[in-house]
């Protein structure tokens, strides 16, 4: 059974400053012609540094966040390059929060942040099994657009750990929720069983108005949260210089 880890950051936390990326990273941020883009990119490599740096234990000064490059593989998918071990992550932001997901390799993981808002009926209709869609149409909004919201991560999340992402059918992964499970502020596991590629365990979990999940190929215990408080007071003279 694996650990998975995760990261969660917001535009707020990010260093204003280029000191924490190397030449490759400027160079690419450089050819992003819109704002959100380059904001959205600047976070989710942010997160990702961080989540590196704190499960290595690695103090987060400029040098050693510039010195961890994610590049995107032909897939799309992260990799991370110069960390002391080679390890598995996925990164997704949506709102202006980021979160990076992170297993020791060779296990693959995914996930995705979702912000629960209304799914059209053409969206529930298209995109989901018709085990799916009997689920979310048995239950009354608010809770159908949570419902909804929550399979449609999950799907997103087990995509990635096949390296597909979305340019698969939706439709080819079926999400299982646990028995009696609200995924209510605690993490709660889930599975996704892939047409003809056989289950992935996940977890998922509700905050507010946000959804968030994680699936990976190996069961797993329930995802860490990584502790940065402690390495951020440790470094607040490098974190304001960059800020």
């Amino acid at each position: 059974m694996i650990r998975i880890y995760w990261l969660e950051q917001t535009e707020a936390d990010v260093a204003t400053g280029p000191e924490w990326m190397n030449d490759d990273e400027m160079a690419y941020l450089a050819t992003l012609r819109f704002p959100k883009r380059r904001a959205d990119w600047r976070l989710g490599r942010w997160t990702a540094k961080r989540a590196i740096a704190a499960f290595f234990g690695l103090r987060p000064t400029a040098g050693v966040l510039a010195g961890i490059t994610i590049r995107a593989a032909a897939s799309g998918a992260p990799q991370a390059f110069g960390a002391p071990a080679p390890v598995s992550i996925s990164i997704t932001h949506r709102d202006s929060r980021s979160i990076c997901a992170l297993t020791p390799a060779p296990a693959t993981v995914g996930c995705d942040l979702e912000l629960i808002e209304v799914r059209s009926v053409g969206f529930i209709e298209d995109y989901f099994t018709e085990q799916e869609r009997a689920s979310i149409w048995s239950v009354q909004p608010p809770e159908r657009f949570r419902l909804a919201t929550l399979l449609w991560s999950a799907k997103e999340s087990a995509l990635k750990v096949s390296g597909l992402g979305l340019r698969a059918d939706t439709r080819s992964a079926s999400v299982h929720l646990a028995a009696a499970s609200d995924a209510a502020k605690d993490w709660t596991p889930l599975k996704v069983v892939r047409t003809g590629e056989g289950e992935l365990a996940g977890w998922c979990c509700a905050d507010g108005c946000y959804v968030r999940t994680i699936v990976a190929n190996s069961e797993s215990l329930s995802p860490e949260r990584l502790d940065i408080s402690a390495a951020s007071r440790d470094n607040d003279l490098t974190l304001t210089a960059l800020r």
